[in-house]
């Protein structure tokens, strides 16, 4: 009882307030810088495994099913930032799907061998450009 008339009369000490730690907001970058990181990515894939033309057909489609297998899944876990709306968002979902069948995955190998095998006197650089243009295009991410 006698704690509530030393409320009333304000004799009590008033709990004193911390103050808060206001976070910066986080800034949300753009499409267009998110793909361009995305490109990177691809091209540093491409790199580890190195997929070049002065190797064999039948290494290069090894390296390169490999390199795509990795891309395939490193698009899956970043599709929604690569995306803007809901509709580009499922027709990704369903290409990633499509590209994790091995007789689709073949045949996008084979298609980036052709291209590989086409721009064999080209420089690397180019070619490498090239490549992951040709990638980005199958997933609808134009660059």
């Amino acid at each position: 009882m006698f704690n509530i008339f030393k409320k009333l009369l304000g004799l009590e000490p008033e709990p004193e307030f911390s103050q808060m730690e206001v976070e910066k907001p986080v800034q949300k970058k753009d499409i267009s810088e998110i793909r361009r990181e995305f490109y990177y990515q691809i091209g540093n894939i491409l790199e580890e495994n190195l997929v070049y033309s002065s190797h064999s057909e039948d290494v290069v489609y090894t390296r390169l099913k490999k390199s795509l297998q990795r891309i395939n899944e490193i698009t899956d876990t970043s599709k929604e930032s690569l995306v803007v709306d809901k509709r580009e968002l499922k027709a990704l979902g369903e290409k990633i799907l499509g590209y994790k069948d091995e007789r689709s995955l073949s045949m996008v190998t084979y298609d980036v061998c052709g291209l590989i095998n086409k721009g064999k006197y080209e420089h690397p650089s180019a070619l490498r450009d090239r490549v992951i243009r040709r990638i980005l295009d199958w997933y609808g991410l134009f660059y």
